[in-house]
């Protein structure tokens, strides 16, 4: 592992403030810390920088023990909360202020620091003095300061939380898309939990200064389609998983109209390929389409929305429902906000247009439900243009149902080369 924290302690007086943490990270993934004021996240992180000693434990980055090292000679950043920008100097000064140390010339600090200022959208920006720039502006000057130096490992302490709404979301977005591209592996703390949904590759909840989860995000298509058990389907399972595992998804669910036939040979090729194939159901109630998992028994013949999800949740599954607006089709419309028991709304379907899908999105923040994301895919190339983001992984449709009716998703779309997590669209 690049990053590993081994049964680290910390305590104030007699409180004890982290108590025996231990986790690891891999190179070039992301790592949000969540929690509320006090659990010890920003402990946790000020330990990692070499701003607080731990009372116990250690901290291994890419091999070497780098407890007892000072800040300054860790090869960590941290971007903060204030950003703690000089008032003093310009927008390209404080960004090659750590170059000085590293024996750079002047010459070439400042062409690297264009560099940095291009990658964050500031380069016209190089002379400005900082008191003249954005919240938002300072924001990024601090992160090309924090990247320039080319760091092992890259922490930022809720350095998103001065900033408004509309602000707060776009420099979630550019952040993701830096770190990718640049590979950086970083620790991001946060109390904000779509905040963390947007941006980890792993998710650590502290309670009291104790780890309470530490879990993979996973990526489904939650709607296809596949032979022989949907006959408008062009598309075997293998050919679903195929392109799955191609766009880097980590699960599908086959969800047949009408049908779960494909139940016992998706849990034998799950087995054989360890990929999570998951089998629900798109049923045709009498009001309009709706996608269902985590149940054993469904109707053999048509019945009325209403019935189809009070039977759902008398088996404890999860429903959703499918393309809502979509035209020419069996959507529920004007009934979704009529029916009682619904937990999810397709607000992403591949084959809905973006207007239809927008209008799903109002309703279901509207009425308060899930977000989901899918496909709907009936050929390759469909799969996987849209997914939806779950906050840890599961293996069993048993396991999605119980995680989609109690924890928070949010839909993704394919960007051509990876996902991008969305709020609207």
């Amino acid at each position: 592992m690049y990053l590993e924290l081994e049964h680290l302690k910390k305590h104030y007086g007699d409180k004890a403030v982290v108590q025996d943490l231990s986790l690891t990270l891999e190179k070039g993934q992301l790592l949000c810390i969540l929690g509320s004021s006090g659990c010890g996240k920003t402990t946790t992180l000020n330990m990692i920088g070499g701003f607080l000693t731990p009372d116990s434990g250690r901290i291994l980055l890419d091999g070497q023990d780098i407890t007892a090292l000072p800040p300054e000679r860790r090869p960590v950043s941290t971007v903060f909360q204030s950003y703690s920008l000089f008032p003093h100097m310009t927008v390209l000064e404080n960004v090659v202020y750590g170059l000085k140390f590293r024996g750079v010339r002047r010459a070439q600090a400042r062409e690297k620091g264009m560099r940095y200022l291009e990658m964050v959208g500031l380069a016209e920006y190089a002379n400005a003095p900082i008191f003249e720039i954005s919240g938002g502006q300072q924001q990024r000057v601090a992160l090309a300061r924090a990247l320039i130096v080319e760091p092992k490992l890259c922490l930022l302490d809720e350095p998103f939380s001065n900033l408004d709404a509309s602000l707060r979301f776009r420099m979630r977005e550019e952040l993701k898309k830096l770190q990718r591209d640049l590979g950086m592996t970083m620790v991001f703390v946060t109390h904000d939990q779509e905040e963390a949904l947007h941006l980890a590759d792993r998710i650590v909840i502290m309670e009291q200064g104790v780890l309470v989860q530490n879990d993979t995000p996973m990526l489904v298509d939650m709607h296809l389609h596949a032979l022989p058990h949907s006959t408008d389907s062009f598309i075997t399972l293998e050919q679903i998983v195929d392109c799955a595992r191609a766009r880097g998804l980590d699960g599908v669910c086959i969800t047949d109209h009408d049908n779960m036939g494909l139940r016992e040979y998706a849990a034998d090729f799950s087995r054989r390929t360890g990929f999570p194939v998951f089998v629900g159901i798109e049923f045709f109630s009498l009001q309009g389409d709706i996608t269902a998992y985590g149940i054993h028994d469904y109707p053999d013949h048509r019945v009325s929305a209403q019935a189809f999800i009070d039977l759902v949740n008398a088996q404890g599954g999860f429903c959703s429902a499918c393309h809502p607006f979509r035209n020419n089709n069996r959507g529920l419309e004007e009934n979704l906000g009529n029916v009682q028991g619904l937990h999810g709304v397709e607000v992403l379907n591949g084959s809905t247009t973006m207007e239809a899908n927008r209008t799903a999105l109002q309703w279901c923040r509207r009425l308060g439900l899930q977000p989901i994301g899918s496909s709907d895919a009936h050929v390759t190339k469909q799969v996987g243009k849209y997914a939806t983001w779950l906050p840890q992984r599961v293996e069993t449709v048993e396991e999605l149902a119980a995680l989609l009716r109690s924890q928070p998703v949010l839909p993704a779309m394919w960007n051509g080369s990876g996902y991008d997590v969305v709020e609207s669209f």
